[in-house]
C-alpha cells in the first residue's frame, strides 16, 4: 500500500506540473497586457468574485491546502524549498474564527518576550509579477481570494542603500494574524536584538514583544514589514 500511495502522489504531482506548466505557456503567448481583469489585484479581485466569498465564513484550511498550495508554487517557480509539513512556528498555536474579525491565530501556553514565535519557512515568494498572477489563477477560485488578501510586498534585501522587492504569501497559518486596531498594540513583530541570532533578521523571524499569555490572540503590525506603494514595481497597483 505504501508503494502505491508514492506512486499516487508522484503521478498527481507529475500532472499538476503538467498542467501548471501548460497554463504557464498559454499566458506567455496571450500576454498579459491584452486582459485587463488579471492586470492589477483590484481586478482580479473583481474577476474572481472575491467580494461574494468573502459575505460568508472563510475557513481555516487544512494541511492538505496548504500543500496543495505549496506545490503549485513550486511547480511555477522551480524552487522547492518550502517545507509542506511543517510551519514557520516556533511555539504552540491555534487557529480558529476571531468575532467581528474572521480567522485569527492564538497561543496554546505562555510566552516570553523575546521568544522566536514565527519564521518564514513557508513563505512563497515572487520576484515577477505574472509569475504570481499565475499561481493565482491555477488555486482554487477562494484560496485565490484569500491569497490576494494576505499577501504583501516587501523588501527582502539586507542591504540599507537598496531594495529587492517581492511579492511574499505566508503558506501557513502565520496569514491569519490580525493586524492592530482598537487599541491593540502589536504582540508578536520584529525585535532587532534577537532577530541578530537568527538567518534573514527581522525579514524572516517574528519574535514575542512582550509576555503572552495561553489563549491570548497574537496581533501583528503590518506597517513592519508590508510596503503598499510595492505594488507598482509588479504592475499590480
Amino acid at each position: 500500500m505504501k508503494i502505491v500511495h508514492r506512486f499516487l502522489h508522484h503521478y498527481f504531482a507529475i500532472s499538476l506540473i503538467a498542467s501548471v506548466k501548460a497554463v504557464g505557456e498559454q499566458w506567455k503567448e496571450e500576454e498579459w497586457d491584452g486582459d485587463d481583469s488579471w492586470r492589477t489585484t483590484d481586478a482580479i479581485w473583481d474577476n474572481l468574485g472575491c467580494e461574494d466569498i468573502f459575505s460568508t465564513e472563510r475557513p481555516i484550511h487544512s494541511q492538505q491546502k496548504w500543500k496543495q498550495a505549496i506545490d503549485i508554487f513550486h511547480a511555477i517557480v522551480g524552487d522547492g524549498h518550502l517545507d509542506p509539513l511543517k510551519n514557520g512556528f516556533s511555539v504552540g498555536i491555534e487557529a480558529k474564527q476571531t468575532e467581528g474579525k474572521g480567522r485569527g491565530i492564538y497561543a496554546t501556553h505562555p510566552i516570553k518576550k523575546g521568544e522566536l514565535v514565527w519564521s518564514s519557512k513557508r513563505t512563497a515568494r515572487f520576484d515577477d509579477g505574472d509569475d504570481y498572477r499565475h499561481f493565482l489563477s491555477v488555486l482554487d477560485v477562494d484560496f485565490a481570494c484569500d491569497v490576494l488578501q494576505w499577501a504583501y510586498v516587501q523588501d527582502v534585501s539586507d542591504s540599507d542603500e537598496h531594495q529587492e522587492l517581492q511579492i511574499s504569501v505566508d503558506l501557513d497559518e502565520g496569514c491569519f494574524c490580525n493586524g492592530e486596531g482598537d487599541g491593540e498594540p502589536s504582540s508578536v513583530g520584529c525585535d532587532e536584538d534577537e532577530a541578530v541570532n537568527f538567518e534573514g533578521g527581522c525579514r524572516s523571524n517574528y519574535f514575542a514583544l512582550r509576555d503572552i499569555e495561553a489563549g491570548e490572540e497574537f496581533i501583528c503590525n503590518y506597517s513592519e514589514f508590508a510596503l503598499p506603494d510595492g505594488w507598482t514595481e509588479f504592475g499590480l497597483l
